[in-house]
């Protein structure tokens, strides 16, 4: 990422500034003209921070909003960042807008191509607010570079594990069961799916439709049962002189009488006779609705069992085109484990390198450092002499700081991108300051930093402000002698 031009209104100091930037940039001027504000402002056309949590800070004095645009080129496409608070946030490619629903999913895209604010806080940004790596102390350091480096490793085992269990899930050898694929008998058992599960319905309702004949003929019968049931209680209610009707003792009926009825007789004897024919045809339906119930039960067992054989042949298409065997899966289950013996090199090396690219920065310097398994960890050599960090001037410690988190980024690949150096860099001294430049010139990284006492020097942009009338406006602004 390159930011080429950023533009200020009404942010701060700044009631309408454009600035255009090169690989070095170095900002100047006399305290409160806004060198700092100049910096702030790119972090917030990149990541939306400003001054704290109060954006509303970045308006300049009795105005109601202000908007800072940046033109910026990633992979070679050029962008436009619109922020402006009030919180707003719009983003162009080729002059194009690239429309998400809301700022958040904005700036997810924005962290997508550059990084998101707490990495560049941690490795692009130095000043007494960012996360100075070298200040935090042995402890801490120890454990952020482990982290950084243990990420690392962590992905690789995890692709390592996934790419096994792909094989343990689609394994061939972890078949049940032992077909060949056939295409032809798939698309055979599909049609004859089909027509069973028409049989299967058809048997369903035979089944259905017996059962309720047979539940007719049964209610039938259970009618006809109740009714011989009170035939018999009305005849003895006669017998013992009662009226059937009237439930009450009747002097009609003498003792005379007192004799089973003949009617009710003959009724009750008609009902049995119709409860022997309907029982003999219940018999009969009753065989027919026993083979309704095997037939049903036949078809449903005949579609399950074709069901499970097509899924077989699903499922045998799916290991078609995974044809893992125990063999590969053995290979990756070495691979992990050889892994995990060699990422303790892996740690070891990777902090070598990082040692072999600080040392080479610090060359000029006379200053060197080594990293190592014990309780220091860390070694800094000063002038031939072991020493401290606390034990090193203020300029030497800006100066390693700097090129500690220059080096991490080399080590991991980073090549492009911006640093931001700000508060403390004016404790180097001019020589220092010069050497520094010249590291920075030979590196990848698009650079910003404030400077008071900058003499003239080849291929850097100074941007001098000046402050007239509680207002900062542009000074000088030129690359010098290019």
């Amino acid at each position: 990422m390159i930011i080429n031009k950023i533009t200020l209104k009404n942010h701060k100091l700044f009631k309408n500034l454009s600035l255009t930037f090169d690989k070095i940039n170095i900002i100047k001027g006399d305290n409160g003209v806004g060198k700092s504000t100049i910096l702030k402002s790119i972090i917030f056309a990149t990541h939306g921070e400003g001054s704290g949590s109060n954006l509303q800070r970045l308006i300049s004095f009795g105005e109601k909003s202000t908007e800072v645009t940046s033109e910026i080129t990633i992979n070679n496409e050029n962008y436009r960042i619109i922020r402006k608070v009030p919180t707003e946030l719009s983003i162009y490619k080729n002059d194009k807008e690239i429309n998400y629903n809301t700022s958040t999913l904005k700036q997810q895209w924005i962290n997508g191509q550059i990084g998101d604010y707490e990495f560049f806080k941690k490795y692009r940004l130095i000043n007494k607010q960012a996360i100075n790596l070298l200040d935090l102390g042995i402890t801490p350091l120890r454990k952020s570079i482990m982290d950084f480096v243990n990420t690392q490793s962590i992905i690789i085992r995890q692709s390592l594990l996934a790419k096994k269990l792909e094989r343990e899930t689609f394994n061939v050898n972890k078949r049940w069961y032992t077909f060949h694929l056939s295409t032809k008998k798939q698309t055979l058992l599909e049609t004859g799916l089909l027509k069973l599960q028409e049989d299967l319905t058809s048997a369903k309702n035979d089944y259905e439709e017996q059962h309720k004949i047979v539940g007719d003929y049964k209610s039938e019968i259970d009618s006809r049962k109740k009714i011989i049931y009170y035939k018999e209680q009305d005849n003895k209610k006669i017998n013992e002189g009662i009226c059937p009707v009237l439930k009450i003792k009747c002097e009609k009926i003498t003792s005379k009488n007192k004799v089973p009825n003949l009617d009710i007789t003959k009724e009750v004897n008609i009902i049995k006779g119709e409860i022997e024919e309907i029982t003999n045809l219940l018999k009969s339906e009753n065989d027919c609705l026993q083979h309704c119930s095997n037939q049903y039960e036949f078809m449903q067992k005949r579609v399950q069992r074709t069901k499970e054989y097509l899924m077989k042949l699903n499922e045998t298409q799916k290991f078609a085109a995974y044809k893992y065997t125990k063999e590969d899966i053995q290979l990756f289950s070495d691979s992990v484990k050889t892994w995990d013996s060699f990422s303790g090199w892996y740690i070891q090396t990777w902090l070598d390198n990082l040692t072999y690219i600080i040392n080479d920065l610090l060359k000029e310097m006379d200053l060197a450092v080594s990293f190592s398994a014990d309780k220091q960890f860390l070694t800094i050599i000063n002038e031939g002499k072991e020493n401290e960090y606390n034990d090193l001037s203020s300029g030497q410690q800006v100066f390693l700081n700097v090129v500690f988190k220059l080096a991490i980024l080399l080590n991991n690949g980073i090549a492009d991108g911006i640093v931001i150096i700000d508060e403390g860099i004016n404790d180097l001294k001019l020589n220092n300051m010069l050497k520094l430049l010249e590291i920075l010139k030979t590196l990848p990284f698009q650079v910003f930093l404030v400077y008071q006492n900058i003499p003239e020097i080849k291929d850097v942009n100074v941007i001098e402000l000046e402050r007239k009338m509680n207002q900062s406006y542009i000074k000088v602004e030129n690359k010098i002698n290019e």
